[in-house]
């Protein structure tokens, strides 16, 4: 589905665009297109048809819709096909097509699209030649071959035969002759795959008219058990990430991989298009932004700082507010999942801002989360954060009372886990939380401390709204007396310690 990018006029009528990928096998447009699609979520996206088996790695409607020869021939007897391509390969005959398949409505916006050149000059007279805007991709002979020779290694069953077949079919299909005809006089040099992407997509936003500002560098500040992991998938998806946090000594892994270590928080923040935060305590957030060399002081016109900590919502619309005022971006995104959730790249982050900052930063929140979801104005994604702390305080004390109860009762305490999680008793906190109580491992995925202060700060946005939460009032107090008893760095299946377990 298209989204919000700028239409063009024809006649009076507004008009979008078909961004057309294309490339010889083993080009990378595949991976380019794939990319594209991630980075420019603005655009729609439309998928050709073909009735070659699929390939290790492919899926189905994501690359190409795959489909059968009687499939075909019914969307041909429909007058659906604008164009057909059949090639006799030594499998025998397989046939791409494009169908007027309802996928297309340039009334509504701008397009994203992958095929061949023979498919492309069909489509532009179908659509139109000033509808489509092709994107050659291009790679040395040489390169492109080993390339094509180690994809197919990787495949269950090679084929090899097909692979040179394509190849030699490519310097026909692509003859400079052939380019020059449909007026394709540029190329995008696929030596280095970043670059190539970050060329193409300033191309599509200067075509569309609309500016969107490329997020690379970010500084990263507060890398505990969680941040290393967050900050690990960020440089997975390509960012130069600077990172600050108290101890260096504890940072020495991430630092050894790619991050670069600052001295202070002022480092940090200068000459980053983000600056993400996620600290322990309401005090060291004031602190890391508002104090003497802290980050909204030191931050360039323009960057987005992001407070992904856990804490009052008050306190980062004063943020929201001070950075406005200062020509920064202001978001308040605290996370939900662990550190299993860092790890693994799947965190759910709840971001309160404005829309168009959200929708900016989407690509980095991408990188390390999985459920993106925006709750609307600034403080909202920490109220909605205080809503999953009071829900978690009444599952893991239910998983608590459950498990002291089955022990009581003589049950097999993995046993009853494993009978009751899949019904409706079951719950991330009984899932993971409670399965390491049972074990009696209390090292923490989060802190019986950290548990603390989210309680507390839901507890006091709740009393000054004059609502009385009894149930997170007493897994509070409960906590707290465990905290007194020394057990505040232990993991939050700690609570079950209060049962005498």
């Amino acid at each position: 589905m298209a989204g919000p990018f700028k239409k063009k006029e024809k006649d009076g009528n507004i008009m979008g665009k078909i961004y057309y990928v294309m490339g010889k096998s083993a080009s990378g447009k595949d991976t380019i297109y794939k990319r594209l699609v991630k980075e420019l979520p603005e655009l729609g996206t439309v998928r050709m048809y073909t009735t070659r088996p699929i390939r290790d790695g492919e899926t189905n409607g994501v690359e190409y819709i795959f489909t059968d020869e009687k499939q075909l021939q019914t969307m041909k007897d429909a007058g659906k096909v604008i164009e057909c391509r059949t090639y006799d390969t030594i499998y025998g005959p397989w046939s791409y097509f494009t169908a007027d398949d309802g996928q297309i409505d340039l009334g509504s916006g701008s397009y994203l699209m992958m095929g061949t050149l023979e498919s492309y000059e069909k489509l532009c007279s179908y659509y139109g030649a000033e509808v489509m805007v092709p994107l050659y991709i291009h790679v040395e002979d040489r390169i492109r071959l080993q390339r094509a020779l180690d994809r197919e290694n990787t495949q269950k069953n090679p084929k090899y035969a097909e692979m040179c077949r394509r190849f030699l079919a490519d310097e026909k299909d692509f003859a400079k002759e052939r380019l020059d005809q449909c007026g394709i006089n540029k190329q995008y040099e696929n030596t280095g795959l970043e670059p190539c992407i970050e060329e193409i997509i300033k191309d599509i936003l200067c075509n569309e008219g609309k500016e969107k500002q490329m997020l690379k560098k970010i500084g990263f500040i507060g890398v505990g058990i969680m941040g290393k992991s967050m900050v690990r998938n960020l440089m997975k998806a390509g960012y130069e990430v600077s990172i600050y946090t108290r101890t260096k000594s504890k940072v020495e892994d991430v630092i050894a991989e790619g991050a670069v270590w600052c001295d202070t928080v002022a480092d940090c923040s200068k000459g980053r298009d983000v600056v993400i935060t996620i600290v322990g305590y309401p005090k060291d957030v004031e602190e890391v932004y508002f104090g003497e060399n802290g980050i909204l002081e030191n931050a360039d016109k323009g960057t987005y700082v992001i407070d992904m900590t856990t804490t009052s919502p008050k306190l980062d619309q004063q943020i929201y507010e001070e950075a406005k005022n200062r020509g920064l971006h202001g978001l308040d995104a605290p996370v939900t999942g662990g550190d299993s959730g860092a790890k693994a790249g799947t965190l759910t982050i709840l971001v309160g801002g404005d829309k168009e900052d959200f929708d900016t930063c989407l690509p980095v929140f991408e990188a390390m989360g999985k459920a993106i979801n925006y709750e609307g104005k600034s403080g909202n994604g920490q109220h909605t954060k205080m809503c999953n702390q009071i829900a978690i305080a009444g599952a893991l004390a239910g998983a608590c009372e459950a498990m002291v109860y089955a022990k009581n009762a003589g049950l097999d305490v993995d046993v009853m886990l494993k009978s009751i999680s899949t019904g409706a008793a079951g719950s991330a906190q009984m899932n993971n939380v409670a399965s390491k109580a049972a074990k009696d491992d209390y090292a923490p995925g989060f802190f019986l401390k950290h548990f603390i202060k989210d309680m507390s700060l839901a507890d006091e946005e709740a009393s000054e709204r004059g609502t009385k939460l009894d149930v997170l009032e007493d897994v509070l107090g409960i906590c707290k007396k465990l905290e007194e008893e020394g057990m505040g760095d232990l993991g939050t299946q700690a609570l079950i310690k209060h049962y005498k377990w």
